[in-house]
């Protein structure tokens, strides 16, 4: 019986991180982020090489624990593909004292020239 409790605890715990939404993070585009935020790109290197964003740092979601040393601190937007990505990257950030303000999922904008930002 506590080994089913364990695990229904470990499922509820692996859904909530992946799939509840963050709350007190906002949804922008990249036009509207301001210039003193640092624009962080969580998508994979192959879906960011499609669409750079030269201001941006790419760390893709996967190598979060690695290079988190290298987003400064302060505000930080995040560019992801997915919800998924973007709940990963928020709770993860949120967890090492970075302030997240705002995000930004890509799939929605893809047929938007005015996307990225040179």
């Amino acid at each position: 019986m506590i080994i089913l409790v364990i695990f229904i605890i470990g499922v509820a715990s692996i859904f909530y991180k992946r799939s509840m939404p963050v709350f007190g993070v906002r949804e922008r585009t990249l036009q509207s982020v301001q210039t003193d935020v640092c624009i962080v790109d969580v998508r994979d290197y192959n879906e960011s090489y499609k669409g750079e964003i030269p201001q941006a740092i790419n760390v893709p979601v996967a190598y979060l624990k690695r290079y988190v040393e290298e987003i400064p601190g302060g505000n930080v937007h995040i560019v992801a593909n997915s919800s998924l990505e973007r709940n990963l990257a928020v709770r993860y950030f949120r967890k090492q004292q970075l302030n997240v303000v705002s995000y930004t999922i890509v799939s929605k904008y893809v047929n938007e020239s005015c996307l990225f930002v040179v």
